[in-house]
């Protein structure tokens, strides 16, 4: 029985091999694949060899029990891994059950040969390196606050510095009814120049040379991310500007505007509404135009849109 035992004690070194082999993380899963092949041929010879002992042993002991040696067969459609070979092999479960055997323990989980397609950064022994990921075409861009403001002036072009023009910064009217010869009353009006700088909205990029080259589409997603940083600071600069250099004077920052009447402090839908249409009666009152734009904060027009009265009736009808 010493050709039993030496085969026995040979799968055992299979096993083992086989674990190496497995956990080797320099060998490709092709490398890794030619070994267990000829591991597993090498498998098939001992197990004949432990099935030829077995078959004479029972000839000679008048057994007539189908010998238990051979590999079960494995069902149609069905790829068994190494490791499953040996556990199911009549000589694997001859070693267990004989005195002089050794545990064979093979543990080969997610390899190619089981046809499980793990994770892509799957690491040694696994397949799910050979799977290549699917690339979506273009960039998902972050998202930020929509642009209004230059939508709502008027624009132009200038190669100066600065833009000056004059303006009518006081009227004294004071035309009135006279009699046939009676003195007529003088009209005043002062004229002022005002000057405003010319403001710079500049942005750099430092993509690489191999950047452009790899990625195509990467220098017009770039070009269009560059003016569209240029865009958001002109709109911050039209609102806040503090004309002092090199910023230009913003909208808030300009003389003349009518007082705030309501602050972010204690902002109620009903506080809102109510500046809104006061400084909008300021403008048709006091300046004698006519508003025809509102720039309104997100957070405010929802303060505004849920506000409710004293029945719990939305002012607005429901924002739905």
């Amino acid at each position: 029985m010493s050709a039993v035992i030496e085969a026995k004690r040979s799968m055992a070194d299979l096993g083992n091999k086989a674990q190496e082999v497995l956990k080797d993380a320099s060998l490709t899963n092709a490398e890794k694949k030619t070994r267990l092949d000829a591991y597993q041929a090498d498998l098939k010879g001992f197990s004949d060899t432990i099935a030829l002992h077995e078959q004479a042993a029972r000839l000679i002991g008048g057994a007539e029990a189908p010998a238990e040696a051979e590999v079960k067969a494995a069902p149609k459609g069905e790829t068994r891994s190494f490791a499953k070979q040996v556990i199911e092999s009549g000589a694997y479960k001859s070693m267990l059950s004989g005195a002089h055997g050794a545990t064979v323990e093979v543990k080969a989980a997610a390899t190619i040969d089981e046809g499980i397609i793990p994770a892509f950064s799957g690491g040694a022994g696994l397949a799910g390196q050979l799977v290549a990921p699917q690339l979506l075409p273009g960039i998902v861009p972050l998202k930020f606050q929509k642009l209004t403001v230059a939508d709502l002036l008027a624009q132009g072009t200038t190669s100066s510095s600065s833009i000056s023009y004059v303006i009518e910064s006081a009227f004294q009217d004071l035309t009135g009814v006279v009699l046939e010869k009676g003195a007529i009353p003088q009209l005043d009006l002062t004229l002022a120049r005002r000057q405003d700088n010319v403001g710079k909205i500049a942005n750099i990029a430092k993509p690489t040379v191999e950047m452009f080259q790899d990625a195509e589409q990467f220098k017009a997603y770039l070009e269009n991310r560059m003016v569209f940083g240029i865009q958001r600071k002109e709109e911050d600069q039209l609102l806040n500007g503090t004309g002092t250099a090199p910023q230009v004077t913003g909208i808030l920052q300009r003389s003349g505007l009518a007082t705030a009447v309501v602050t972010a402090a204690g902002l109620t839908a009903v506080k809102a509404m109510e500046g809104i249409f006061n400084q909008i009666t300021a403008l048709r009152a006091v300046s004698f135009v006519e508003p025809d734009a509102i720039v309104i904060h997100p957070t405010d027009w929802q303060t505004i849109r849920l506000g409710k009265d004293s029945q719990g009736q939305y002012y607005g009808g429901g924002p739905f």
